[in-house]
């Protein structure tokens, strides 16, 4: 599958951040540690995230998400023993740098490399937003950049 794909993934759930209207307390934070190997060298990653962004990923793609026993959103089709946060990895095309700087709000965000604005526990769904977009825009430029070198 190209990026294409998942860029277009990306842009349904901004657009439905966006969108939505909520009264669910924004500064519900939860840790995920994510490992990661670059080069051969093992990275862990301590990236904080709005639990609620992630909520309504079954009301989002109701074919690709559902809700399990714990109220987490699950991809209906990912292996055995994955969390719903590798779904949210596999669903969208994301590296753990990547996911960071979507969704992290300590400070992870590489603005630099992938646009958009630092996030923080204060950010809300309009921001998360904003930065999905920008990232799709760049992941889009540069898929179009390789592609015209040959």
């Amino acid at each position: 599958m190209n990026n294409q794909i998942y860029n277009q993934r990306l842009l349904r759930f901004a657009g439905y951040l966006m969108d939505k209207k909520s009264n669910e307390a924004r500064n519900i934070t939860s840790t995920v540690i994510i490992t990661a190997y670059e080069d051969d060298e093992r990275l862990q990653y301590h990236v904080q995230f709005i639990v609620a962004v992630f909520k309504d990923l079954n009301k989002v793609f109701p074919k690709d998400w559902t809700i399990d026993e714990n109220g987490d959103p699950y991809l209906t089709v990912i292996e055995a023993g994955a969390t719903w946060i590798n779904g949210v990895f596999d669903y969208f095309n994301l590296s753990p740098t990547e996911f960071g700087h979507l969704f992290g709000v300590n400070g992870f965000q590489n603005i630099y490399l992938y646009g958009g604005a630092k996030l923080n526990q204060n950010s809300d769904r309009n921001a998360i937003a904003l930065n999905i977009i920008a990232f799709v825009s760049r992941r889009h430029n540069e898929n179009y950049f390789r592609s015209n070198l040959n």
